[in-house]
């Protein structure tokens, strides 16, 4: 590209012209990572993966395609982590002269680096023209727009056959319109997701309130106190449904959240298909119009991939959502005298009381499941409250199961749950990190809550299971 560069105005080489000598062993060989320019610039080359440019004062970087790393989580970060540090490198050494110019098609909505700056941008450029954002970053400029809006020697009719038979590629590469995801978990159906949260929250069968619980600890012959996050009941409308407990457990920095699930009869049955056992001829219907069959079975035995067949004819309702969020405070910090953010831990005693509370509501509360519960006395309290409560360390191939196992459900509208705000975005924001193999949050997210209620709406369709409520195909 350096070698084909010229001057339209003399017709020589433009960096010739500028003293780059472009021999093969001239002034930096433009093979190379590094290019010597004049006054002691040099061009370095490098792969977004590395990020080992210490040493160096960026006034320009520039940054080739990074959306492609989007279809790899782990890469992406590694993509986002080299864009923070050249931008934090120019900005300390030039402060607003420094530049880090990126361009890219975008390869999805979610997670996408150039999609992320475009919508930071204070200056946005886009074929309706110049839009200022007083909301949005004043040191962000960004353009957006299709290649046949762009570039006037293409019209959109000729990217027609290629969009024939690659639609979304050619609406990421070509039209600017990517998807919502390449690997979120829900990425078919995302309008799905929300769409699930759709209890209505006059109906809630609980409310509760987070609070600072003191506890007075004898410490060097004195009484101190030491405080923790509790909750309590306020106000509970009991019934004897059968019903589910899903937890998982936060201390510090993540929350505790429990969901609280029962299943009613759904007006039909669905193929859910998870890893994990052999498959076996199911007798339904396959792609029955108005059924979104995810993944959809075929007819035939396949004793490859070792699948289990569940035939759900129930409609899962979360109807109960507690989220205990670890109550912050500042603290000094006996090294350094500063002021620093702690948070209250979540007291477990509080927990099991609260939940011993909703069994005396809940008579038939039967089942009680948790991820990485961290104390097998709980366990065993709520056992011999009459709840079979279980410390559930998931694989991830388990773990896939469950949310494979919700994602069927959710897309064929047999999920209704109370409005959750961070459970929505837990959802949506989950990545199939191995294809049919694991699922996990972002690097800065977190599922906390959409592993709660995972847990409780596979807990249950088992209550369900023993009532004969649905069945399953071995």
């Amino acid at each position: 590209m350096i070698r084909g560069t010229f001057n339209p105005a003399t017709g020589r080489n433009w960096f010739a012209e500028r003293g780059v000598d472009l021999r093969d062993r001239g002034i930096g060989d433009i093979k190379e990572k590094v290019i010597l320019l004049p006054r002691n610039i040099r061009a370095r080359c490098l792969p977004f993966t590395q990020v080992g440019f210490e040493g160096s004062d960026i006034l320009l970087a520039i940054i080739d395609e990074p959306s492609r790393a989007v279809t790899s989580p782990p890469a992406n970060l590694r993509a986002h982590k080299l864009f923070a540090k050249m931008l934090d490198n120019t900005t300390a050494r030039y402060q607003r002269r420094g530049k880090v110019v990126l361009f890219s098609y975008p390869e999805a909505e979610d997670t996408d680096l150039i999609v992320e700056l475009f919508d930071q941008a204070g200056t946005q450029f886009t074929t309706a023209g110049r839009r200022v954002r007083p909301t949005g970053n004043p040191d962000v400029y960004a353009s957006m727009g299709a290649t046949y809006e762009v570039n006037p020697r293409v019209r959109r009719e000729d990217f027609d056959s290629q969009r024939r038979t690659d639609p979304e590629g050619v609406a990421a590469r070509i039209d600017c319109r990517p998807p919502h995801s390449r690997t979120g978990f829900y990425r078919a159906w995302p309008a799905k997701v929300s769409a699930s949260f759709c209890y209505d929250a006059r109906n809630a069968i609980l409310r509760y309130e987070v609070f600072p619980l003191v506890h007075q600890v004898q410490q060097a012959g004195q009484l101190v106190s030491r405080t923790y996050t509790g909750v309590k009941l306020l106000w509970v409308r009991g019934d004897d449904e059968p019903r589910a407990l899903g937890g998982d457990p936060g201390e510090r920095s993540d929350i505790f959240a429990l969901a609280l699930a029962r299943s009613t009869p759904a007006p039909r049955s669905i193929e859910v298909v998870t890893q994990g056992r052999e498959r076996v001829v199911s007798e339904l219907p396959v792609g029955v119009p108005g059924m979104l069959l995810e993944p959809a079975v075929s007819g035939e035995v396949n004793r490859d991939r070792r699948e289990d067949v569940r035939v759900i004819d129930r409609t899962v309702v979360v109807d109960g959502l507690v989220e205990i969020q670890p109550i912050p405070f500042q603290r000094i910090d006996p090294k350094t005298g500063r002021a620093v953010a702690d948070t209250h831990p979540i007291s477990f005693v509080s927990v099991r009381d609260f939940i011993l509370e909703l069994k005396q509501h809940f008579p038939n509360l039967h089942l009680a499941g948790f991820d990485r519960w961290q104390s097998s006395e709980l366990v065993e309290e709520l056992i011999r409250a009459n709840i079979d409560a279980r410390n559930l360390t998931f694989s991830n191939q388990e773990q896939f199961a469950l949310y494979s196992q919700h994602r069927s459900l959710t897309y064929n509208d047999m999920v209704r749950a109370m409005p959750s705000a961070r459970a929505e975005k837990e959802f949506l924001d989950l990545q199939e990190v191995i294809p049919g193999r694991k699922v996990d949050h972002k690097p800065e997210g977190s599922k906390d809550v959409s592993d709660a209620i995972v847990i409780a709406m596979g807990l249950a369709l088992e209550l369900a299971i023993a009532g004969g409520g649905d069945f399953i195909l071995r």
